[in-house]
């Protein structure tokens, strides 16, 4: 789908982003597969994204898109991700949104008190100096996301809701 190629550009330097970093980091970094600390809640996401996981459902063989659609639905909405299966990966972890594949790096954020870095608490990123470029501007990156969201919108679906639940997007047939 063509309206999706600046999210997926995006998607591709996010990427590239946690590779570079997780260089940097090294074993201060505890994020890797069956790592799901920050998947305990049912989050909604963009347009954009929410129909770039639709296709990722539509691509899975045989009845795992139903299966994947079945465990959403039931689901509760104050309940875990939907795509996080019993063994703590994600069902779509290549077609995962941009806030999933920020999880676990440090993160410049602005608060009250002036911008600060943050980060999971199972990663060791308090104390020793960090790498600058190790950590991702999370305003910017927020901002690039919700205009890229804007122009996929404008040109794709002029009337999609502002946010959409993981599991609505699940229900999204493209055609």
């Amino acid at each position: 789908m063509e309206a999706l190629t600046s999210y997926r550009q995006l998607v591709a330097k996010v990427d590239a982003q946690w590779a570079r970093s997780a260089q940097m980091l090294g074993a201060r970094l505890h994020c890797g597969p069956g790592c799901c600390d920050c998947c305990r809640q049912h989050i909604s996401v963009f347009p954009v994204e929410a129909v770039n996981i639709a296709l990722a459902v539509d691509a899975l063989p045989g009845d795992a898109a139903d299966a994947l659609r079945r465990r959403a639905a039931r689901t509760p909405a104050d309940g875990p991700c939907p795509l996080l299966d019993a063994d703590g990966h994600c069902a779509l972890y290549a077609a995962r949104p941009i806030i999933c594949r920020t999880q676990g790096l440090p993160l410049l954020v602005a608060t009250d008190n002036g911008d600060q870095v943050a980060a999971c608490p199972l990663n060791k990123v308090d104390g020793a100096p960090l790498p600058a470029a190790a950590v991702v501007d999370l305003e910017r990156l927020n901002r690039i996301l919700a205009a890229v969201n804007r122009l996929f919108v404008q040109t794709a679906m002029p009337k999609a809701p502002e946010r959409i639940p993981i599991a609505a997007a699940l229900e999204i047939r493209i055609p």
